[in-house]
């Protein structure tokens, strides 16, 4: 539907793309449940949630930056 015989991961700017979509899909994820812990579980104020989500995308973020680099 969508294709036009390209795939994302056939080229090298698309496995960038792709894998830059996947990390910041993660960081999101991993954002928004530490804040709805923060919020929703544990009843905790704005701060502390805004907090929460920075606190998860910095682990996603450096979890995956630091898988990158053992690659390497």
């Amino acid at each position: 539907m969508w294709g036009h015989g390209i795939d994302a991961g056939s080229s090298l700017m698309g496995g960038r793309v792709a894998r830059w979509a996947v990390i910041a899909g993660g960081a999101l994820l991993a954002g928004a449940g530490l804040g709805f812990l923060a919020r929703d579980l544990l009843g905790l104020g704005q701060p502390a949630v805004a907090l929460a989500w920075l606190a998860g995308v910095t682990v996603a973020l450096g979890a995956e930056l630091g898988r990158g680099r053992a690659r390497e």
